[in-house]
């Protein structure tokens, strides 16, 4: 048997305009060179325009050994964007280090973030952090882009301290789990928890951008996006010390790539532990393209002043 390979070309350029009701408009372009050097160094720049952030960024990855993803990166971004009711202006520089040892994938880094933040309830600040960190990853999927059996997992805990550079310090973590079973040839069952916790001693300190909020597309359905979490006295959302999201929705393929879902998502972000958990339920239409599942979603709030019924359009990939 001969089996022919064929390279990769050592550029590549790519552009994409869309909409999604968590960031609305969004247009990005992006260029990728892939061998810089013999050894496989490699370069990508991306820029990225929403209604909600816009963001223009570089990392160079050097590889290491020959595990696919082993790397050191160099990455540096500049984000604007709104979050909550507020607004967070940052621009960040890390150093990471990623490898796989066995099943779990793991990055090491190093982030040092200028930030210029706006919240309602203390105005506008700059604080300047330098955050090291851990984020773990692990999957078993039956299909990478449309799984029917399979789960994931993400970790990260990271943390800054005013004795090493930082104007603030804190320790906080957040972990993703997903899943998904088959219920029959047709059917598929999803579930989604999400958890985060901060430890700080005077919370309103941590910029804007180290908050949790909760609502949208990949959260609490049928609420707007991170609306959800402590608001001040004239009612604006200034963002929690902790986060509590849970999701389960019944996928049905109805003819070809067309499907039909039901849901119900719970979840808020709130100072205390036991965060108020917000409910939405609703149903929507699936479509199997080849990047991933394109989902419209109406949603109906349950709890809160929220009224209506909310659409969601967005894409999944994998889960």
């Amino acid at each position: 048997m001969v089996i022919a390979t064929t390279p990769r070309p050592p550029r590549r350029y790519d552009a994409g305009i869309g909409y999604g009701t968590d960031t609305g408009a969004r247009l990005s372009l992006g260029a990728e060179f892939r061998r810089l050097t013999e050894s496989g160094h490699k370069l990508r720049s991306d820029l990225r325009v929403s209604e909600i952030k816009n963001s223009i960024g570089a990392d160079y990855r050097v590889p290491l050994g020959t595990r696919a993803g082993d790397n050191l990166g160099f990455a540096t971004t500049y984000i604007d964007e709104k979050v909550g009711d507020g607004e967070s202006q940052r621009y960040t520089f890390t150093i990471s280090l990623s490898r796989t040892p066995g099943d779990w994938q793991r990055q090491v880094y190093l982030k040092h973030e200028y930030e210029e933040s706006f919240v309602p309830v203390s105005g506008t600040d700059s604080t300047k952090l330098l955050m090291p960190g851990l984020a773990l990853s692990r999957g078993e999927l039956d299909d990478p882009i449309h799984a029917r059996l399979g789960w994931s997992l993400y970790l990260d805990v990271h943390g800054g301290h005013e004795a090493a550079v930082s104007d603030v310090s804190f320790l906080q973590g957040r972990a993703l789990l997903r899943g998904v079973i088959p219920l029959g040839e047709r059917t598929r069952l999803l579930g989604r928890a999400e958890l985060g916790a901060s430890l700080i001693d005077d919370f309103r300190e941590l910029p804007v951008s180290q908050r949790f909020f909760a609502g949208g597309d990949q959260s609490v359905r049928g609420y707007a996006y991170q609306s959800l979490g402590p608001r001040d006295a004239a009612g604006k959302v200034t963002g929690g010390e902790y986060l509590s999201t849970y999701s389960v929705e019944a996928e049905y393929r109805v003819w070809r790539n067309w499907g039909a879902a039901a849901f119900i998502d719970l979840g808020g972000a709130d100072d205390d532990p036991n965060a108020r958990l917000n409910r939405g339920v609703g149903a929507g239409v699936r479509y199997r393209a080849p990047v991933g599942t394109l989902q419209f979603d109406l949603a109906h709030p349950l709890d809160g002043e929220e009224r209506g019924v909310r659409p969601h359009l967005g894409i999944r990939v994998g889960l």
